[in-house]
């Protein structure tokens, strides 16, 4: 789902949410992780990457069952 040049990252978290609502959870998390490594001071941990890694697999593998 292509996100409005005008969005921002919360604005788009709405957008998906709405969307995909069985992945409500993932989504915020993934876009906590995005805005903690783009516009914060915060370092990325091995756990966080293995979180992410989880997460993204998850939305992939459910996102193509309804595609």
């Amino acid at each position: 789902m292509p996100r409005l040049s005008t969005a921002n990252t919360r604005e788009y978290l709405v957008q998906i949410g709405h969307r995909y609502e069985h992945l409500r959870r993932e989504i915020i998390e993934m876009t906590l992780f995005f805005e903690r490594a783009r516009y914060g001071n915060q370092q990325i941990s091995n756990r966080d990457i293995e979180r992410i890694r989880r997460n993204y697999m998850q939305i992939f593998k459910r996102v193509g069952q309804i595609c």
